[in-house]
């Protein structure tokens, strides 16, 4: 056999081990590996988007706690204050509760401090300090939905306005009360706002860290996530319908009607607004909408270097001199 012979057998015995194994070949088994992925985070997507809706809408687990007495009784002693537990009924039947604080000498005038949410009355008794120092009597409630108050479902000051109402209509039954002001944070400050449409009959009022405008929601995730109107609105038209819709639905809670935006515009009451430039929760573009929407009435204190959370901390001593000289000017 010549090395021609040798090398076509060679060949040829190849050519049939090529052949048989693409005759053989198969389609590789799929993997559900990136199935399960899918699954995963979608059900995690959509957990988080359930814990989102009730979270903002349901009585949260963190202010379900009655706030403890020895702190507004301890408060009290040591300034010569006196305070008494008092509450109201609101228009759906939800008694609602808090602290009435007189200082030693009152001036005549109270002020009405609203908390954030998922907080208590108990987080606004440092200021509370600070006015009755100045001889304002103080009203400290919890808010519906929060603390010793009742109510299970967050209105975002749809509802919350007329329970202020309320609140103030038991102040003005003092004849001793001869002004009523108003001072919030975060949701507080956005139902300060809101309540100026019932009316409340406010003064003035100082709204710090307004929270979130749920009535004009793709303006605030526009400002949020630096994005384009344009492009924020249909990228969130899913997730901000669907939750509008469960929001009504499930709670019977119209969030389209709870807009500090729309109730400033309408207002003759002096509004100071206060808003941290370094606000990465709701921008300070948010606050700065409300001032341009009616500049006659309010003004803007925006204050450097400061968070949603930390205003006071930050300006501590202007805090105090700005607050107490608005309420003095009106």
């Amino acid at each position: 056999m010549t090395i021609d012979h040798i090398l076509s057998l060679w060949g040829s015995l190849r050519f049939k081990s090529v052949a048989s194994q693409l005759l053989q070949y198969s389609d590789p088994v799929p993997t559900r590996i990136p199935t399960i992925a899918f699954g995963i985070v979608a059900a995690a997507l959509l957990w988080w988007y359930y814990a989102l809706i009730n979270g903002l809408v349901q009585r949260p687990q963190a202010a379900a706690l009655d706030a403890p007495q020895s702190e507004v009784a301890d408060l009290s002693r040591s300034i010569g204050a006196v305070w008494s537990a008092v509450s109201v009924t609101a228009t759906d039947g939800s008694v609602l509760r808090g602290w009435l604080l007189q200082p030693e000498r009152p001036n005549g005038k109270a002020v009405v401090l609203l908390h954030k949410l998922g907080g208590t009355r108990i987080s606004l008794l440092p200021i509370a300090r600070r006015l009755l120092a100045y001889d304002y009597t103080c009203l400290l409630p919890d808010s519906r939905g929060h603390g010793s108050s009742g109510g299970q479902a967050l209105t975002h000051g749809a509802m919350e306005k007329y329970d202020l109402a309320e609140w103030v209509r038991r102040l003005r039954k003092d004849p001793g009360i001869t002004a009523v002001y108003g001072l919030g944070r975060s949701l507080g400050a956005s139902i300060l706002i809101q309540s100026l449409t019932v009316p409340v009959d406010f003064h003035a009022i100082v709204a710090e860290s307004t929270s979130p405008d749920l009535a004009h929601p793709y303006d605030y995730l526009a400002d949020r996530f630096g994005l384009p109107l344009l492009i924020a609105g249909p990228v969130s038209w899913p997730f901000v319908e669907g939750f509008w819709w469960n929001a009504r639905l499930r709670f019977g809670v119209r969030l389209d009607q709870a807009s500090p935006l729309d109730a400033i515009r309408q207002s003759r009451t002096p509004v100071l607004l206060i808003h941290g430039s370094s606000d990465w929760l709701v921008p300070a573009a948010q606050t700065r909408r409300l001032r341009e929407a009616n500049p006659r009435y309010t003004t803007l204190w925006e204050v450097p270097g400061a968070n949603h959370w930390n205003i006071e901390q930050v300006a501590i001593a202007d805090y105090e001199r700005r607050v107490i000289e608005w309420f003095a000017a009106h």
